[in-house]
């Protein structure tokens, strides 16, 4: 069973970078996305595409974890608001 693991490292972009930061097009096709926002306080975005928004990651809150049935293989983070903290974020994908 395929599986990856990495921490992504958000600065201070409240948008998303042109590539992503997460793409396993290379390795395997994911069954699920576990997500962590281990960041202080800066609530942070998931996007499977670069461009919308799809979760909310906020400290403190419920949702500063997710879990996601999906088969996307690329995955893009960003800061809510921009600041001068760093935002941290663990991401694991894994397939049956």
């Amino acid at each position: 069973m395929p599986h990856h693991s990495q921490v992504v490292i958000v600065t201070a972009q409240a948008t998303y970078p042109a590539a992503a930061q997460v793409d396993l097009r290379d390795a395997f096709v994911p069954h699920e996305w576990l997500v962590l926002n281990t960041s202080a306080a800066a609530t942070c975005w998931v996007s499977f595409d670069g461009v919308n928004d799809h979760i909310p990651m906020t400290p403190g809150k419920p949702n500063e974890g997710i879990s996601r049935l999906s088969k996307c293989q690329r995955l893009w983070v960003r800061r809510e608001t921009a600041g001068i903290d760093v935002a941290t974020v663990e991401v694991m994908a894994s397939t049956v």
